[in-house]
């Protein structure tokens, strides 16, 4: 529920958790210098930037992820699974 409690104004987010919109929220927001990306928030950054219609988020993992993709593997079931970053990248730039 939106409504002010408080002093709060609280904004309806319906299947986004408050840790992955504190990671989402500096990358949307003028933020120096802007936080680093990483494999542990890359995947927030194009799942929430999709959901949310957030462009930037998502352009920003997309740099990540194509500077660092001498990182992945073809390890199923690993963090760094190629497979898996070709499929959020891809399902992230349908819009």
């Amino acid at each position: 529920n939106s409504g002010n409690r408080g002093g709060v104004i609280e904004v309806p987010m319906p299947g986004t958790t408050q840790a992955d919109f504190l990671q989402l929220a500096p990358f949307i927001y003028p933020i120096t210098p802007l936080p680093e990306v990483t494999w542990d928030n890359a995947e927030v950054l194009l799942v929430e930037g999709r959901k949310w219609d957030m462009p930037i988020a998502q352009a920003h993992a997309a740099r990540f992820i194509c500077s660092n993709t001498h990182e992945l593997n073809i390890e199923p079931g690993s963090s760094l699974f190629a497979w898996k970053w070709l499929r959020l990248a891809d399902a992230a730039g349908e819009q």
